[in-house]
């Protein structure tokens, strides 16, 4: 039994690569930690993957989820290259068309970045992730200071809870113990070090960090604790109606995601990557205005998206009501004293914002904020 488990964990579900994508690109293998891995790179719209580009502002990593591949990186590439950036997409190790027979779940994949990184010949990248490579995207951050911002798109918390939540009912709790040594003994990996949470707690990065509300895959908790063990700047979009692949099928994500890499990634959209020894890309986008210009036109308050399901927050756990006065304040808001915490489970309390300490939305009442076309103000 500890033998079948363990090749359910490590051996994920293969899908070949078959779609032609419809940008310009090139198809480009490096290596990675001692596998070979192979993928897409994308240079941002009118530019070539020659030298010189002045409207290029920066490159992006994609990591795709367990038992995809670097076709899932297509529509984000869809979504950036015309706004200047640079995507690579490759297949994860075990996945595609890369190397390697174990998915480790960031031991080793988080290698692998620093080898993309190595092989762009990057400075600064920004990390898009989602699922597996949301938390690969995290546990490479925490080590590579090259990565400039991450955005995580449903991670898990650890290696450990997410197996123990997801093996097949037919393994005895009692069992997963042995399962994982099983795991250990075949893949030289140390599970309980594939801990997400612990890595956040040594970003200095921005992040941006998203889940479906209705993701039962990956319950949002896992997302909610790594945002507050975040230590750097940092956003949470809990996004409604969403499940766990689908919240980059959204427009509503991408228009969170355009922004934070406008205004709330590192420095804006400048700093996103800089090849400066090669001298690919500029210093700044030709259309970018000077930084401490931008600085002084920030406002106090940073606006939060809604006030209810599809809520985001950065450093604090409730929502500045009063900062916008009774104008701004969510119709038919209703306030009952809890704790002032985020959700466990995306069905309980704590899904909507706690009016200054006051309270915090519950799931029965959920709707008529969601409902609400008014917005919070974040407590700077």
């Amino acid at each position: 039994m500890p033998s079948v488990a363990a090749s359910m964990i490590l051996e994920p579900r293969h899908e070949g690569v078959h779609a032609v994508p419809d940008l310009p690109h090139s198809e480009i293998a490096f290596p990675g930690a001692g596998v070979g891995i192979r993928g897409w790179f994308f240079p941002a719209a009118g530019c070539d993957s020659g030298r010189g580009c002045r409207e290029r502002r920066g490159v992006v990593i994609f990591l795709h989820g367990r038992s995809q591949n670097r076709e899932a990186g297509l529509e984000v590439a869809r979504r950036l290259v015309p706004l200047g950036y640079d995507v690579l997409a490759y297949d994860s190790r075990a996945h595609g068309e890369s190397g390697g027979r174990y998915s480790t779940f960031g031991y080793y994949e988080r290698l692998d970045v620093s080898h993309a990184i190595d092989f762009l010949a990057a400075d600064r990248v920004v990390v898009i992730g989602v699922s597996m490579g949301a938390a690969v995207a995290l546990q490479a951050a925490a080590e590579d200071p090259r990565i400039v911002g991450v955005v995580a798109v449903s991670s898990f918390a650890s290696m450990e809870r997410v197996v123990r939540e997801r093996l097949p009912g037919f393994v005895p709790y009692g069992e997963v113990q042995e399962v994982f040594r099983e795991v250990e003994r075949r893949s030289g990996i140390r599970v309980k070090s594939v801990d997400v949470v612990q890595a956040a707690q040594r970003i200095d990065a921005p992040v941006l960090v998203m889940h479906g509300m209705e993701d039962r895959f990956v319950l949002p908790d896992h997302s909610l604790r790594i945002y507050h063990a975040l230590q750097g700047p940092k956003e949470l979009v809990l996004v409604d109606g969403a499940r766990h692949a689908d919240v980059l099928a959204l427009d509503f994500s991408w228009r969170r995601i355009e922004e934070w890499l406008r205004t709330a990634g590192p420095r804006g959209t400048e700093i996103l990557a800089e090849r400066s020894a090669s001298g690919v890309l500029p210093q700044r986008g030709v259309d970018e205005p000077d930084r401490g210009a931008r600085a002084s036109r920030r406002p106090p308050t940073r606006d939060v998206q809604g006030c209810g399901r599809n809520l985001h927050r950065r450093s604090q756990d409730w929502c500045d009501l009063d900062a916008l006065g009774e104008d701004a304040r969510p119709e038919r808001a209703k306030v009952r004293q809890v704790e002032p915490e985020l959700p466990r489970d995306g069905r309980g309390a704590a899904i909507g914002c706690d009016l200054k300490r006051g309270g915090v939305e519950s799931a029965e009442h959920g709707q008529e904020l969601r409902a609400a076309p008014r917005r919070c103000a974040l407590h700077p």
